[in-house]
């Protein structure tokens, strides 16, 4: 599922059901006519996105059109029956609108990154293609429901309609409160930011409608039918067969229907359309040689994965670096810190052949890693051989300063020769290359007037590790 398809799920469904309720109280219905109106409507909402101007006015005065929409749809809901022409305007309407709202987003332009047939392209055309599929199955489904359970389906429009008007209504106030109509408060803002949030789950709505359709169609018309089957023969018993089958259908593509838009936006709303994360770290310690030395076999460095390791310096401060085979036929190792000079410590990922940026999104080819320049992570000094890599303590501490992250660490005050943790010193005193930290202000002064006489025996209870 990609963010096409979800997005095309997010601004279509709720309209889709609505329309299959509507349909569902019209005299007459014509097949031909709903795909006919339902592709021109989409070109016409297509072309509004690209020529009408998104400014201020325009937002409000879309605002406006729909709250004129939903008294409109509501007064076509309380007439006992009304002409198809009615659900032909709301089919077109509705549709426009709807197809407005999606072209407008700027991501659709990245629907492919070049100009020809690729995968990217054949893929993402593939999963609107399904979200159409679901659209249509969806309108179906609400409209055999709604023919079968008028009430419940009069219900649902009205719930719809309340829905619908209390997500516009933060859109629709907060364009009156940018052009200085309605007077800024925070209570105003809040209700706003609330209402515009709660728009991107309205369509799931319309998948809890469906199943309390469902439901509702299995005990009241499917589960009636088992019983007779039994004591009926012959015609009766086929015909019967017959009935109970056709229910069954109907019930099974609402089912279908249902679990297939809600597995497919649940898909992108919690997981798909998260945003990439650190991979986990790995904690590596200095040595007696006062380095770090990683077994190329081993952890397998040679493989093109990305692989990142954490040094905690005597402060506590976590320094992020990152090793990479920058060729897939050959053992050419990228070593850099996880950092950027440009964008911080945000850190890098891997997707693919690419190592992407996580402030920016820039995608770094890997074969460049370890040169300086761009997005491109910070180089770091380190020696190489057929079985090993060695990262001096020097050469780590050259990154002390691009990182920002504390870690919480058992620390030694030398003068009181007592552990305590390093978030809760009074203070500290960087002296020969590492940091110590004291209990109180008094401890700190003794050391600070003279180190050596309380690191006669402390040399190797702290410090850089």
């Amino acid at each position: 599922m990609s963010f096409f398809a979800a997005s095309l799920l997010h601004k279509f469904l709720l309209f889709t059901f609505l329309l299959g309720l509507l349909h569902a109280r019209s005299i007459t219905i014509n097949v031909k006519s709903i795909f006919l109106q339902s592709v021109g409507a989409i070109f016409i909402g297509g072309l509004l996105s690209l020529y009408l101007p998104s400014s201020l006015l325009i937002r409000l005065s879309i605002s406006v059109f729909e709250c004129i929409l939903i008294v409109f749809i509501l007064l076509t809901f309380l007439l006992p029956k009304h002409f198809s022409i009615l659900c032909a305007l709301w089919q077109v309407l509705l549709l426009t609108l709807a197809s407005y709202l999606f072209f407008l987003q700027p991501e659709i332009l990245l629907i492919t990154s070049a100009s020809v047939l690729n995968t990217a392209l054949i893929l993402n055309v593939s999963a609107l293609i399904f979200a159409v599929f679901l659209l249509v199955l969806c309108q179906l489904s609400s409209y055999k429901m709604s023919k079968f359970q008028p009430k419940l389906g009069l219900f649902f429009g009205l719930l719809i309609l309340f829905l619908w008007a209390f997500s516009l209504s933060g859109q629709l106030l907060l364009s009156m409160m940018k052009l200085h109509v309605a007077t800024l408060t925070s209570l105003r803002l809040s209700f706003a930011s609330k209402s515009i949030y709660f728009t991107e789950f309205v369509s799931y709505s319309a998948i809890l409608f469906l199943c309390v359709f469902s439901v509702r169609y299995h005990f009241k018309f499917i589960a009636p039918l088992v019983e007779p089957l039994k004591t009926l023969t012959a015609i009766k018993y086929r015909h019967a067969l017959a009935q109970y089958y056709q229910k069954r259908r109907l019930l099974r593509l609402t089912v279908l229907t249902l679990l297939l838009c809600l597995s497919s936006l649940l898909f992108w709303d919690l997981y798909a359309s998260r945003p990439a994360s650190l991979s986990a770290s790995t904690f590596v310690t200095l040595e007696s040689d006062d380095a770090i030395h990683l077994d190329i076999k081993k952890l397998e460095l040679g493989s093109g994965k990305l692989y990142r390791f954490i040094w905690v310096a005597s402060d506590g401060k976590a320094i992020r670096f990152f090793v990479i085979n920058r060729y897939k036929d050959q053992l050419k190792l990228g070593v850099v810190f996880d950092a950027c000079l440009l964008c911080g410590d945000k850190g890098y990922v891997q997707k693919g052949n690419q190592v992407i940026c996580l402030a920016c999104g820039v995608r770094i080819f890997i074969p460049s890693i370890g040169k300086v320049g761009g997005c491109n992570p910070i180089p770091m000094q380190f020696t190489q051989d057929a079985t090993e890599v060695r990262i001096s303590k020097e050469s780590l501490l050259q990154g002390y300063q691009y990182f920002t992250q504390t870690l919480e660490i058992e620390v030694w005050d030398p003068v009181a020769k007592i552990k305590l943790l390093n978030t809760k010193a009074s203070s500290q005193y960087k002296y020969k290359g590492k940091t110590w930290f004291f209990i109180n202000d008094a401890n700190y002064t003794h050391f600070r007037d003279d180190p050596e006489r309380y690191l006669e025996n402390t040399a190797s209870a702290t410090g850089d590790k």
